[in-house]
């Protein structure tokens, strides 16, 4: 199995974001649903990858479902508290841990990221999205 790298996806490519259908469709039928309009990419809800955590079988699916569509799986929404406000809240880091995991298991290119912000734009680039 081959699921599309978020990295190589470019300007002509359109990431479904993961507030384009309703929070109770299932990341298989959000994939379906992109591809099946010219879409190249979708996007999670952190709380969205949290339900699928307590079923494993439906990351399975949602694998499956991007390698069959050949999409990627681009964005990750939303990490909050990134800087509550000078440094992260400990909810932010616990969210940070998942954004690597399904980074790591997908190739995620995006992160949204919310909240007030004191500080300089390099120390949370160079810590958090660098990386990516």
């Amino acid at each position: 199995m081959t699921i599309k790298d978020a990295k190589k996806l470019g300007p002509d490519d359109f990431v479904w974001d993961f507030f384009c259908r309703s929070p109770e469709d299932s990341m298989t039928a959000r994939v379906r649903a992109a591809s099946a309009v010219g879409f190249s990419a979708v996007g999670i809800h952190l709380g969205a990858w949290v339900q699928l955590t307590k079923n494993p079988d439906r990351i399975d699916e949602l694998e499956h479902a991007l390698d069959e569509c050949n999409m990627a799986l681009a964005n990750i929404e939303t990490l909050r508290g990134w800087a509550s406000p000078s440094s992260p809240s400990e909810k932010c880091l616990m969210q940070e841990s998942m954004v690597w995991e399904i980074t790591k298991r997908f190739q995620c290119r995006y992160v949204q990221v919310i909240g007030d912000y004191t500080g300089s734009i390099e120390e949370p680039c160079t810590r958090v999205w660098q990386p990516l």
